[in-house]
């Protein structure tokens, strides 16, 4: 059995939560605008490009060309750009995923009557731990990464590794989020919603 939480404030503890996370995701697409990299001509690139990279080579070659930009202090505002992202992204990662976990036991306590699908949310918000330390990880990665002496390519192993980490965060994510706003939809619609 899957242990089930119950928050005497789920839905205000998820309005606090939420607009967190908002917010701190909207301060942190304010450095979006800084990013840019020379690898082969200048563009932009943003933080997807890092987490879903193409195949090996990706990551080191945006890293180098930013160190390849021509004005030295565009370079220091790109990296600097790029390190505050990842590192306030650790303040958006408790916010989010506390917002989803939230969410799905808010679920899983109103379908105490169904033992599976009870169970089924239940998992969906311990999952939430789990995507958590996926994301810690993967900054901690993608941060590991900003050196000037990266080489050619990331070894294959550790590449497919740092994908598969991505991926299973945000389908984690992406998965108790839509589920639970799902069941949001039909408690509102049945009249359910209420403690």
């Amino acid at each position: 059995m899957i242990p089930v939480i119950y928050f005497q404030h789920h839905i205000l503890m998820f309005l606090i939560a939420a607009p967190m996370a908002l917010l701190i995701g909207s301060y942190m697409k304010r450095f979006n605008r800084h990013l840019c990299t020379h690898d082969g001509s200048l563009r932009e690139f943003n933080l997807m490009d890092l987490e879903f990279p193409s195949n090996v080579k990706d990551i080191p070659n945006i890293i180098r060309g930013i160190y390849k930009l021509k004005a030295e202090d565009q370079c220091d505002s790109v990296i600097k750009a790029l390190r505050k992202h990842l590192y306030i992204d650790y303040l958006f990662m408790p916010a989010i995923y506390g917002a989803i976990f939230l969410l799905c036991m808010y679920a899983a306590h109103k379908l105490a009557a169904f033992p599976v699908e009870q169970g089924f949310f239940a998992s969906l918000a311990w999952l939430q731990l789990l995507a958590w330390v996926l994301d810690i990880y993967e900054n901690g990665q993608l941060l590991g990464y900003i050196r000037p002496d990266i080489g050619y390519e990331i070894p294959a192993g550790k590449h497919r590794f740092f994908v598969i980490i991505v991926w299973a965060k945000w389908v984690i994510a992406l998965a108790g989020l839509t589920c639970a706003l799902m069941m949001m939809l039909y408690f509102w619609l049945t009249g359910q919603f209420g403690v």
